[in-house]
């Protein structure tokens, strides 16, 4: 009888607020474990637990720069997996070969469902024809991933201002000039991602690392 009539009892302030603190105290936990075992930050685990399968992006025209080696590299591998149109750019054009073999080979991806498209990201002046060649191909660019991009590890203070000017040519106005050129035709279909690849420095800094986007 006495635990009926605690069930009837109205609910109190105080009630809500403790009910409050212990589901913000119970996510503050869920995430701290998400945190320490996964191998991404919060929000992208919740994206890949919840959010739309990588198979929705079939047939979408991704463009990604730094494809030669790395997450770049590994990223094309993905995609192919899911049946996307790929430009593969960076400046080595026998690794980027390479790597479109290997979708090729591995994923069933057809040969003419990959480009490769050779780009220095500090040539601006060569940008404009690798966009010209990709629309002529594609005719689109439903992703853009701005991946390419180049570290110093050396303590900061101590490295001359062209180290930090290269740093800024490929990290910042290197993404800057390909975005540009790709996002009318973006506009013009309203329709377009953007992805911009960086650094956990990005976050939080170090006084011998130097990172403005890295991939």
């Amino acid at each position: 009888m006495l635990f009926i009539r605690v069930l009837k009892r109205p609910i109190e302030m105080m009630d809500w607020l403790y009910l409050i603190f212990l589901f913000m105290l119970t996510w503050f936990v869920i995430a701290l474990i998400m945190i320490v075992l996964g191998d991404c930050d919060l929000l992208l685990q919740i994206a890949e637990k919840f959010g739309k399968s990588p198979s929705s992006l079939k047939n979408k025209v991704v463009w990604i720069t730094g494809s030669s080696s790395g997450i770049g590299e590994c990223l094309a591998y993905e995609l192919s997996k899911v049946g996307c149109k790929l430009i593969l750019s960076a400046r080595r054009k026998d690794e980027l070969e390479r790597v479109r073999g290997q979708c090729i080979e591995k994923w069933g991806v057809k040969a003419d469902d990959i480009l490769v498209v050779p780009l220095d990201m500090v040539e601006f002046d060569t940008h404009a024809a690798a966009v010209e060649k990709v629309i002529n191909k594609f005719g689109q660019v439903d992703i853009l991933v701005n991946n390419a991009g180049r570290s110093q590890r050396a303590e900061w203070i101590k490295t001359s201002l062209e180290v930090d000017q290269q740093v800024l040519n490929v990290n910042v106005l290197g993404v800057l000039s390909l975005t540009k050129l790709v996002l009318p035709y973006m506009i013009k279909r309203n329709e377009g991602h953007i992805v911009n690849m960086s650094s956990i420095a990005g976050k939080i800094g170090t006084f011998t690392i130097q990172f403005s986007n890295d991939g």
